[in-house]
């Protein structure tokens, strides 16, 4: 009988020594799904959230926006004109008669070749605009010189340069490096019919989705575009996720970028944007 017992006491001794190795060996599975768990509920929260965001940016701007989308606007910043050339005239893109925005930095120190170029690309229907005299980030510029010593130094000097060089009337304007003030907006809207930020500043309504904002009164607007270049590790199922949205409330996304080749960038490592890199299942 005893020693029954004890057989059993050690059978019972094992069974629970089993049972506490395999609850210790499930518990960090256990907390790894509560913590997915927890990041998929907050993923719906933020997806709700922007919902409604969204649902009042079209209450509130119905007029302005209804009819003008769907759509998707793209624009490349500074100085990559032989890059530009090369894929916006090459055969298998100019089959979809795509229209961009080029918005030019230092037009002053264009060589004539690629004066040449950007004239080609416009007469193909693409616009160029301005990116500033010398890429001066506008809002630290301000700052030390004030409004008017930006607009006199970095913004008249470029629009001339420009309209010489036979790229006027100069419509748009896109900042660089995306500095901007909204003080620093209302002074340019008189110079421009658009303007291209990438961010809204603290307190400013977000459009992080990136569409367009409504016109002022005068029909000019100011605009957010997303960021699409590789290099900083932009995803490319961050771009699409942005277009069913833009489909589905017949929005305009707006994309930006620099380089689109394959040569070595000054700035960047591996140029290629998402653009050059996926055209062929985008489009």
């Amino acid at each position: 009988m005893a020693q029954g017992i004890t057989r059993t006491t050690v059978l019972i001794a094992i069974l629970l020594a089993v049972a506490a190795v395999g609850t210790a060996t499930s518990l960090p599975s256990v907390f790894r799904s509560m913590e997915r768990s927890r990041r998929r509920a907050r993923a719906t929260a933020a997806r709700e959230l922007q919902e409604k965001e969204e649902d009042a940016y079209d209450l509130a701007y119905k007029d302005e926006t209804s009819g003008r989308g769907p759509g998707l606007a793209l624009s490349f910043d500074d100085r990559d004109v032989d890059g530009w050339h090369k894929f916006f005239t090459s055969k298998d893109v100019v089959v979809y008669s795509p229209r961009v925005t080029f918005f030019v930095s230092g037009p002053h120190t264009l060589t004539d070749e690629e004066i040449e170029k950007l004239r080609e690309l416009q007469s193909m229907g693409h616009e160029i605009g301005c990116h500033g005299l010398r890429h001066r980030p506008a809002a630290q510029y301000v700052e030390r010189h004030g409004i008017d010593g930006y607009i006199e130094d970095e913004i008249k000097p470029a629009v001339a340069v420009m309209e010489e060089q036979g790229f006027g009337p100069v419509k748009s304007f896109a900042y660089p490096m995306g500095s901007r003030s909204p003080s620093i907006d209302e002074a340019l809207l008189e110079y421009f019919a658009i303007v291209r930020g990438t961010r809204p500043g603290k307190g400013e309504a977000k459009r992080r989705l990136c569409f367009t904002v409504s016109p002022n009164e005068r029909g000019r607007r100011l605009l957010w575009a997303c960021f699409m270049d590789q290099p900083l590790r932009i995803s490319i199922g961050n771009i699409t996720s942005k277009l069913k949205p833009a489909k589905e409330r017949g929005r305009i996304l707006l994309l930006y970028g620099h380089d689109i080749t394959d040569d070595p960038h000054v700035y960047y490592e591996g140029p290629r944007n998402h653009l050059t890199a996926h055209h062929d299942s985008l489009r």
